[in-house]
C-alpha cells in the first residue's frame, strides 16, 4: 500500500505469478517474464535501452543496471497495487512522468538495500535514478515517449523530438540527442540535496584499505597453506597470490585486470628489466592512463604461465573444458573449471577466501535470515574486498609521494599534499582532483607516513571489535 510516499514491497499476488527473471545474452542482459498486459509491449522498449545503453561495459556493471531498472520496474507494479487495480501489475512505462519521478525518488530515499538490511546510501539511489532518466531521455529520441521527466542537472528543460525513422522501421534506430554532453531529463532529481549529502557523511566510513599488518596477514595465509596435497591447489594459491599483488601493486580494477594483461602482452616483454614495465591502459569511462607493473611481479607472472597455467591449459583442453587456450593471463584450476579464463566474480572471490583464511573477517547475525529454530543466522564476510586493494594502493602512493615532495618543497606540507593527490589522481585515471581528495583526504590529512596511518587505522578497528564484543556480551 501506498503510506507516506513509501511503498509497500510485499505484494500479495506474488505467489501466484512467476518474478521476474535476469537472462544473459551474449552480449547483454535483459529483462524476462514482463507481467500484466498493459506492460508487456514496454518490456522490448527496457532491453532495447539495456542492449544500446549496457552492451560495452563490464558484465557486473551491465547485471547492475539491469537490476536497478528492474527495482523500478517492480515499483511501477507496487503503485499500481496501491491504487487498487483491478488486474495486479497493470501499468504502463511511458505513462510515467515527473510526478511518478518525484514518488520514486522519495521512496528510494527511504527504501533498504536486499543485501545489507540499511538505508539505501546516496551514491546508490541517485544512480539508480539516473539511469531511469537516461532509459526514458533515450525513449524519447527514438519517439517512443513523449512526455516530460523534469529539469535536467545543467538546468535546461527537455522537449522530445519527433521520432525519425527509416522506412517506418521502428527497430532502426539512432540515438538524437542533440548536444551528447547533455544530460538526461528529470535527472534534476539524480542530485542530492545539501541534507542528502549531511546524511550520507554521517553514515560513512573510514576507506576500507588494508594496513600492512592485514597484507603481511594475508600473505602468510596463502605462503604457508598447508592443507592443499595436490596440484590444484598449490597452483590456485600461485595464482591468487598473484592476483592480490597484482592490484595491490598496480590500481587495476578488477574489470581491468583480465583485458589489460593478456598473457601475449606479458610473454612479449624481455628477461633482465630493471625498471617497471608501463602500460598505456583505457579504463573506466575509455578514460586512458598509465599503469606500471613492478619488476617484482614480472618473473612470478611469467613462472606462473609458464608452469601452473600451462599445466591448466594443456589438462583442460585434453578433459574438453575449453576448446582453444584462452588469451586472458589467469585461468581456473579448478577440476570442473579447468583452464578457463577467470571471471570478474571469481577473481573478487579468491581475494575475500584469502581475506576469511587470514583471519580478516567479522562474524555477525544475518539481518533477515534465521535458522529453523528460530536462533540467529550467522554469516561469515571479509572486512575487504578486492577493490580495496586498490585503495591500498591510492594511500601507499599518495604517502610515497608524500615523502617525495616534501623533501623537494623544502618540508612545505600543505603544497606536497595537493602535488601528492595529484599524482594518486593520475594513477588511478580519475577525471577531477576533487574525486581522489573527496575518497582519500579525509582519511590520511592527519598522518605524515603510511606506518603511522596503519598504526592508526590497525588500532581504531582493534577498538571497534572490542565494542562489538562487549555489546554482544551484553
Amino acid at each position: 500500500m501506498l503510506v507516506n510516499s513509501v511503498i509497500d514491497i510485499n505484494s500479495p499476488y506474488q505467489k501466484y505469478y512467476k518474478n521476474y527473471q535476469i537472462i544473459k545474452t551474449t552480449s547483454h542482459y535483459i529483462i524476462g517474464n514482463m507481467r500484466g498486459y498493459k506492460c508487456g509491449g514496454s518490456i522490448t522498449a527496457v532491453n532495447f535501452f539495456l542492449k544500446d545503453h549496457t552492451s560495452h561495459l563490464s558484465e557486473s556493471t551491465q547485471k547492475l543496471y539491469t537490476r536497478h531498472i528492474l527495482k523500478f520496474i517492480e515499483f511501477l507494479e507496487m503503485v499500481a497495487i496501491s491504487k487498487g487495480a483491478e488486474v495486479p501489475f497493470q501499468f504502463d512505462l511511458f505513462d510515467f512522468d515527473e510526478e511518478g519521478l518525484k514518488l520514486y525518488r522519495e521512496y528510494l530515499r527511504k527504501a533498504d538495500s536486499e543485501k545489507t538490511g540499511r538505508k539505501l546510501n546516496t551514491k546508490s539511489w541517485t544512480m539508480m535514478i539516473y539511469l531511469v532518466c537516461e532509459m526514458y531521455q533515450y525513449w524519447s529520441d527514438v519517439g517512443w515517449y513523449h512526455k516530460n521527466l523534469g529539469q535536467s542537472i545543467d538546468g535546461s528543460r527537455w522537449q522530445a523530438p519527433q521520432g525519425q525513422f527509416n522506412n517506418n522501421d521502428q527497430l532502426n534506430y539512432t540515438r538524437k540527442r542533440r548536444d551528447t554532453k547533455a544530460k538526461p531529463m528529470g535527472s534534476i532529481y539524480a542530485r542530492p540535496t545539501n541534507q542528502d549529502k549531511a546524511d550520507s557523511n554521517e553514515k560513512s566510513e573510514e576507506v576500507r584499505c588494508f594496513t600492512l599488518s592485514e597484507i603481511n596477514a594475508v600473505h602468510t595465509y596463502l605462503e604457508n597453506k598447508n592443507d592443499l596435497r595436490n596440484n590444484y591447489g598449490s597452483s590456485a594459491v600461485v595464482r591468487d597470490l598473484l592476483i592480490f599483488d597484482l592490484v595491490l601493486l598496480t590500481g587495476l580494477r578488477v574489470s581491468e585486470i583480465q583485458t589489460i594483461l593478456p598473457v601475449g602482452k606479458i610473454n612479449a616483454i624481455k628477461d633482465g628489466r630493471t625498471e617497471p614495465v608501463a602500460f598505456d591502459i583505457f579504463g573506466k569511462g575509455g578514460k586512458q592512463r598509465t599503469i606500471y607493473l613492478p619488476v617484482c611481479l614480472l618473473n612470478p607472472i611469467k613462472h606462473y604461465i609458464e608452469r601452473d597455467r600451462c599445466e591448466a591449459v594443456k589438462a583442460g583442453l585434453k578433459a574438453k573444458k575449453i576448446s582453444a587456450e584462452p588469451g586472458e593471463l589467469f585461468v581456473n584450476h579448478h577440476p570442473q573449471h579447468l583452464g578457463q579464463a577467470c571471471k570478474e566474480a571469481t577473481l573478487a572471490d579468491r581475494v575475500r577466501l584469502a581475506c576469511i583464511g587470514a583471519g580478516l573477517c567479522t562474524t555477525k547475525a544475518h539481518w533477515k535470515n534465521k535458522n529453523p529454530d528460530g536462533s540467529p543466522f550467522l554469516v561469515t564476510k571479509p572486512n575487504h574486498s578486492i577493490h580495496d586493494l586498490r585503495h591500498t594502493f591510492a594511500v601507499q602512493k599518495y604517502f610515497e609521494k608524500l615523502e617525495q615532495f616534501s623533501r623537494s618543497n623544502r618540508n612545505d606540507h600543505a603544497s606536497a599534499t595537493v602535488q601528492a593527490m595529484r599524482e594518486v589522481q593520475r594513477l588511478l585515471g580519475h577525471s577531477q582532483l576533487e574525486t581522489t581528495q573527496n575518497t582519500y583526504a579525509p582519511y590520511v590529512h592527519n598522518h605524515r607516513s603510511l606506518e603511522e596511518f596503519s598504526e592508526d587505522i590497525d588500532q581504531q578497528r582493534s577498538d571497534r571489535i572490542e565494542i562489538d564484543g562487549e555489546n554482544l556480551n551484553a
